[in-house]
């Protein structure tokens, strides 16, 4: 059990963690201020680049996209925003939704662009697994890839000989999310 400020049908409460996480990977840090009745507010901090650093891909062993459309269904905007622009750092491209309603109209809409998904399992309106089986009904060899805070691979409802479906528990990180997401997509 976790411990969130949120209610309990309104997400994980890890997103703050997860975005800790992104930012702590990427050498910075987060500053925090709080006042009763006022709010709180997030500093972020990045370390400053003078130059544009050369990255050699092939010796990280960090699988990158070819140009591929991922879905990313998350009702937070700030996981949808991170995973979104470390996909397309990575040469993939990305559509998001925030619920499996809209990630429905989305994929029927984009059907013949969208190359995997990306699901998170706590959602409010439509939950992960009833966007997943929706999803697979559609297309049953579509690549999705289930992530979640609160469960285990053997807690969550989807096919664990699937080969196109994985499990990703949060917080994951760019890395591990890459190799994912081509293992889904590669088959």
């Amino acid at each position: 059990m976790s411990v969130t400020t949120k209610e309990s049908d309104k997400g994980t409460g890890l997103g703050l963690s997860t975005v800790m996480r992104i930012i702590k990977e990427h050498g910075g840090f987060i500053t925090v201020s709080s006042f009763v009745g006022k709010g709180t507010k997030f500093k972020v901090y990045l370390p400053a680049v003078n130059k544009v650093p050369i990255q050699l891909l092939e010796d990280t062993g960090i699988p990158t996209g070819s140009g591929e459309c991922i879905l990313i269904v998350d009702d937070e905007t700030a996981i949808q925003e991170i995973t979104k622009t470390s996909l397309e750092n990575y040469n993939y491209t990305a559509m998001t939704a925030g619920d499996g309603i809209e990630a429905l109209a989305i994929y029927a809409q984009h059907k013949d662009k969208i190359s995997a998904a990306i699901i998170d399992m706590m959602m409010s309106n439509m939950d992960g697994a009833t966007t997943i089986r929706t999803l697979q009904n559609i297309n049953p060899l579509l690549p999705i890839i289930v992530v979640s805070g609160l469960a285990t691979s053997e807690q969550v409802p989807i096919d664990k000989t699937d080969e196109h479906t994985a499990f990703l528990p949060k917080p994951y990180t760019t890395q591990e999310l890459l190799k994912t997401l081509h293992a889904v997509i590669s088959q």
